[in-house]
């Protein structure tokens, strides 16, 4: 039971850092997001080796592609950065299938986030005032620690 512990641990260290880092540099730094892929991985092996199973592993990857293919395609269409994207593949690998599933539920709040924040740049253009970035890793670190919160149980 202390790996999922630790997944947790790492995924709220996670957005915490990436957050902090978005805001002020509007840059989510790599070595966040590969080192939580490299912590998942090794993590998810425990898991599998524990588990005599390959279920940890496959729910890992699966939520690499739920979670990494919906910031693929708010990447694609350049809705956001290549850094949102790679912290969605990194939770993904951490949280797995099931809860990556969920997250994208509780995602709805940052996609009203997102929404805001492009009226909110759609009326400032017409006053003259360009925003060329806004910092997208605010609302999946909320979603995320929402998420974890509730469904984990952290706070009751």
């Amino acid at each position: 039971m202390i790996v999922p512990a630790i997944m947790c641990g790492i995924t709220v260290c996670l957005v915490i850092w990436t957050t902090i880092t978005d805001v002020r540099t509007r840059d989510v730094p790599g070595l966040a997001t590969r080192s939580a892929l490299f912590f998942a991985t090794i993590l998810r092996v425990i898991l599998a080796v524990q588990q005599t199973s390959w279920m940890p592993l496959i729910y890992g990857l699966l939520g690499v592609v739920v979670l990494g293919g919906t910031g693929y395609i708010l990447y694609h269409y350049k809705l956001w950065g290549g850094g949102d994207y790679k912290l969605m593949l990194s939770i993904g690998a951490l949280l797995g299938l099931n809860d990556a599933v969920f997250l994208l539920l509780f995602c709805g709040v940052g996609l009203w986030y997102l929404a805001q924040t492009l009226v909110l740049k759609a009326l400032l253009k017409r006053k003259g005032i360009i925003i060329t970035e806004m910092p997208f890793v605010p609302p999946i670190a909320i979603a995320t620690l929402l998420f974890l919160f509730l469904k984990k149980g952290i706070i009751y």
